[in-house]
Formats: C-alpha cells, structure tokens, sequence
C-alpha cells in the first residue's frame, strides 16, 4: 500500500463503513495464527481474544514443535540461498 491508501484506509477502519482492507496472509503463516492475527485487529475490544486465550492458543500450537525439523528446514533454506546466489 501507498503512504496515500494506507491513511485512506484508516479513515475507513475508523469510519467503521466496511471497505477497510486488512494485511493479506503472509506466505508459509499457517491459517490459524492468520485467523489468530485477525482475531487481535477485531475493532470491538469484547470480540479480540484475551491475554490469556492468545497465550493458551500458541502454547497448544508449540506442543508439535519439533527442534530437529526446524534445524533441517533452516539448513535446506541456507543450501538453496546459495545455489541461487551461484
């Protein structure tokens, strides 16, 4: 977005006429933490999840985490960094 349609769009979020447009999902972000990250920019306090429901969510998501998978994914990412270097 433009620094224009960036204050554009806040006059609509603060206008509350449903044409605001909200940051698209941000490649390889599961779409529950996106839906998560919309939950927080809910405009009505009562509706965004609290503290503690964010804190319970991603500590149930990082139960599956698993350091070695994260250690070979970093070193493939590092190996193709390089052959598009070359």
């Amino acid at each position: 977005m433009t620094d224009e349609a960036v204050i554009e769009n806040c006059g609509h979020y603060y206008r509350n006429d449903g044409l605001e447009e909200y940051l698209p999902q941000p490649s390889g972000t599961p779409r529950e933490i996106y839906d998560l990250m919309r939950e927080c920019w809910c405009r009505d306090e009562c509706q965004r999840p609290s503290f503690r429901e964010v804190s319970m969510f991603l500590a149930r998501k990082n139960m599956g985490y698993n350091p070695e998978v994260e250690a070979d994914y970093q070193r493939l990412k590092a190996s193709k960094d390089r052959e598009v270097r070359v």
